[in-house]
């Protein structure tokens, strides 16, 4: 019997991984001169204030649209994948500049050019599925025993955290109205319980780069909020769930990428699967 190898795909050749990691290296812009050993309370600096959130009385009208975006698949509409893909592209590219912004008081102007290209890979790559056509989210589809990512993506979209005395405690007073719809770290659990509530019609390369920036970036935010800055776990414990559906997420690529036979097709970017992808 003649098999042909399948061949690993961009999106899961180590090379592609490791270029986008090193945009997570890359100095920040800054105003004023500053010493590199800073470069946490840079980051800090501009996470706390940046030009995302000037405008308060947007940060609910983007919460319920990411709220309607993730519901779509459940209420069995069609073009619900490539709804959800192409807005989760859209409010990244504005939360990759606007989120990594700020004017700052000890460091003037400030720019974590890093975290903007990292997002705009996903960006981009959400965006070509999309065009494509690589994605669709069907009701039945849906796979029961997974619903328990609801909570994490509850958690995440809610956010549930405020500032007292200049540290980040568990709070419920604004989860209507936070900036959680505006942030990176929790738009990307949203999006991505989504994707692996409904598996089969998932392009297996887009939840692969969705998954490994989600997972670059909760695991740098742990080290930070439970390592560096302890008396701020509370802000640690609100990444989880972006680790959590980032590692399951990375595991459903790979396991389906082992599971995909190549048709004569997969040069033209097209293939069949037996893990119940749709020829494409």
């Amino acid at each position: 019997m003649n098999r042909s190898r399948t061949p690993k795909p961009l999106s899961h050749r180590i090379w592609f991984r490791i270029l986008v990691a090193v945009c997570f290296v890359i100095p920040a812009i800054v105003g004023l001169p500053f010493d590199p050993a800073e470069t946490p309370a840079v980051v800090r600096a501009v996470l706390e204030d940046p030009y995302i959130v000037s405008v308060p009385a947007l940060l609910p009208v983007a919460k319920a649209a990411l709220l309607i975006a993730a519901a779509l698949p459940f209420l069995g509409v069609r073009w619900s994948g490539r709804f959800l893909l192409g807005y989760y592209a859209a409010i990244l590219i504005v939360v990759a500049f606007l989120q990594n912004m700020a004017d700052t008081e000890q460091f003037g102007y400030a720019w974590l050019i890093g975290n903007t290209l990292a997002q705009l890979v996903v960006a981009a790559w959400c965006i070509l599925d999309v065009v494509t056509e690589r994605t669709t989210l069907n009701r039945e589809n849906l796979r029961p025993r997974r619903l328990w990512l609801l909570a994490p993506m509850a958690f995440a979209l809610l956010m549930p955290y405020t500032i007292e005395a200049g540290r980040v405690v568990p709070s419920l007073v604004s989860v209507l109205s936070n900036e959680a719809s505006v942030t990176y770290c929790m738009i990307t659990p949203v999006v991505l319980g989504v994707l692996l509530i409904f598996p089969d019609g998932v392009d297996r390369r887009t939840l692969s780069v969705a998954s490994f920036v989600g997972l670059v970036f909760g695991l740098i935010n742990l080290a930070v909020w439970f390592g560096l800055n302890p008396q701020d776990w509370w802000m640690g414990v609100l990444h989880v769930p972006l680790v959590l559906t980032a590692v399951y997420g990375l595991i459903e690529s790979r396991l389906r990428r082992v599971a995909t036979k190549t048709t004569p097709n997969e040069a033209a970017g097209t293939w069949s699967s037996t893990a119940g992808e749709h020829p494409r």
